[in-house]
This record gives structure tokens, sequence and C-alpha cells, in this order.
């Protein structure tokens, strides 16, 4: 602790002329000079200690690994779910009504004809000369019977084994007869077949890539009556929607199968000039089964 000294002991020690003290102050220039270099150093320390800093964070973060950004919502803090090993999609499900019990009870197998099989009974179907309404058909279209054809239909090298009956149908179209745009096959198969392994059998041809993305779809009302399953796909030659089969086989009912495809203009890109969508493919398959075999 200090010495306390009076202030008349301070007047009396400033008037003798302050004896002990320098004669000038402290040098204002040099007192400036070093605060400043101290104020550099300063700065210059705290700099480098904030590059530290965000190096060694930097450095931390690379070693311990990626860090999983929370999502949006209320973050959870279970434990992930553990993830099942993949497995195959499911076919497409019908409804009992459009065979499943038969393909549940598993009957024949199907498979191409190992003989000729004979046509159907006349009067049994009535194939029009003229199919109009067709979507993407631009106009009508023509029945065209000596169309030329070298080999069977796909229905007889598929499903051949279980058909009674079978028969092929050719459409032209009305304003240039030369050129072929829709095939169509008719059969009668055997009673508690699976209508849906016959639709998809002969949609995807004898070997099996005659048909992509085949898709089961509701069927329009002619094919609804009978409850049939009916599934439709892309050809092999084209895009879009381009090709439909369709089967009822339950005992209790009438027997029919059919298959129908359409050959549509195709433009320079390879794309058809009309590509049709599964709305109006539904409606030209029901258009066609009515008029030959409704």
């Amino acid at each position: 602790m200090g010495v306390q000294l009076r202030d008349d002991d301070v007047v009396a020690r400033l008037r003798a002329g302050a004896p002990g003290y320098p004669d000038a102050g402290p040098d204002a220039e040099r007192t400036l000079g070093a605060a400043r270099r101290a104020l550099r150093r300063r700065r210059g320390l705290r700099s480098v200690g904030g590059v530290a800093a965000v190096v060694a964070a930097v450095v931390g973060l690379m070693a311990v690994g990626p860090i999983e950004l929370p999502r949006s919502g209320t973050p959870s803090l279970d434990p992930p779910p553990q993830t099942a090993s993949p497995s195959p999609s499911p076919s497409p499900s019908v409804s009992p009504s459009a065979g499943e019990d038969s393909c549940q009870a598993g009957g024949q197998p199907v498979g191409p004809a190992s003989a000729p099989i004979p046509p159907a009974p006349p009067g049994r179907r009535h194939p029009p000369f003229r199919i109009v309404g067709l979507p993407g058909a631009g106009g009508a279209v023509v029945s065209s019977p000596q169309y030329p054809h070298a080999v069977p239909g796909r229905a007889t090298r598929t499903i051949g084994n279980v058909l009674l009956d079978h028969e092929d149908y050719y459409y032209v179209t009305a304003k240039d007869s030369s050129r072929l745009y829709l095939h169509v096959e008719t059969g009668t198969p055997k009673a508690g077949v699976c209508a849906l392994e016959l639709v998809y059998t002969a949609l995807r041809g004898e070997d099996g890539l005659r048909a992509q993305r085949i898709a089961t779809l509701l069927p329009g009302p002619a094919l609804g009556r009978h409850n049939a399953a009916f599934a439709c796909g892309m050809s092999s030659s084209g895009s879009g929607l381009s090709v439909c089969a369709w089967a009822a086989t339950s005992a209790g009912d009438r027997t029919l199968f059919g298959m129908m495809e359409i050959m549509p203009i195709y433009k320079p890109d390879g794309f058809a000039e009309h590509q049709l969508s599964e709305t109006e493919i539904i409606a030209t398959a029901d258009i066609v089964f009515g008029a030959i075999d409704g």
C-alpha cells in the first residue's frame, strides 16, 4: 500500500522544483509509435488465430466424414428402419371375375399349336367389311381378306394348344388400301384356362419380346360384359400402345380370346404420327371386339 501524501506536502514539493522528477516529460512521438506497433502485433495475432481456427474446423470435418443434414419437418431421434432386400415386382393383378380363380387353380399349360386349328363354325363371328370410329385411324378401315401374310397369327404360335378355333382378320385404311392398319386374331379357348396367362403369353410372343411395357387395364363396356382379362403394350416395331389382347375362360360364360395389333404410319424420327393414349387404345379394342366378336 503506497504512502498517502497531504495536499500541502505536494504543493511544497512542486514549489521547490519537484526534485527527483525528470526535467522533460515522456517523448510523445516515441510513445505513439510504440502504441501503434503494439496494436499491429495484436491485430496480427488475432488474424493468425482466426485462420488457425478455420483450418482446424475444416480438418475436423474431413476427419469425421460427411454429415447428413436434417430434412424438412420434425426431426426424429428414432433409429432408421431396417431396409429389406428388394423383391421382384408382383404381376399385375386382376379381379376374380377376370380369371384369377382359374389362374390360381393351375390349368393346362399353354403353348403353340401342334396341328392346324380349324376356323370357327359359320355364324360364330361376324367381321364387318367396314369399321368406323377408330381413334388414330384417320377415317374408316375396310376388310382386306386377300392381304398377303406368310406366317400364321401370333396366337397360334403361343397359345394354340388351348384354342378350339382361330381366325385372322386384316383391315386397311379406306383412303389407302395398300396400307395395312389393323390385324385382328380371334379364337375360342378351352374353359378353365388362365385368362390372364393367355393374354400375356400371346402379347409377349414366342420369343417373349414381341411387346414391351405390358399393363393390365380395365376393359371397355363390350369386353367388360364378359368379365374379360385385358392388357395392352407397345409392339417391338413402334412407339406407344399399339397391341392388346383379351380373354374370358369362365365355364359359366362364353369363352373368348382376341388380339389386335395396330400398324400406324411412322415419321422419319421413328415415332407414330398418332400415338394412341391408354384411353384411345381401350376404346379401339372395345370397338374392334364389338364389331367382330361381340
